[in-house]
């Protein structure tokens, strides 16, 4: 990604061991469209499902944002449990 020009990678201030990386204006504009795409496509699919499904997914959404939300907060408090373990900084 770094070659073709979609991400950027510099040093870490501090830990020569470790590296940034961000997305350069190349790969925010492919993400950017990847995301309307999918959304689109997304949308178009839900409108050919019954109202009776559409509602379903509809109503699932917050316990789905809770769930995926639990998962990052255990990612997270995983990933700075290792870095202690490790001697490093998250």
């Amino acid at each position: 990604m770094v070659t073709a020009g979609l991400v950027e990678r510099t040093p870490r201030p501090g830990d020569r061991r470790a590296a940034n990386l961000s997305l350069t204006q190349s790969g925010t504009e492919i993400l950017a469209a990847w995301q309307a795409a999918n959304d689109r496509r997304l949308g178009q699919v839900l409108e050919r499902l019954p109202e009776s499904y559409r509602n379903a997914i509809e109503n699932a959404v917050p316990a789905l944002a809770a769930l995926a939300a639990l998962l990052e907060a255990d990612d997270e408090t995983q990933n700075r449990d290792q870095a202690r373990q490790n001697g490093t900084r998250p």
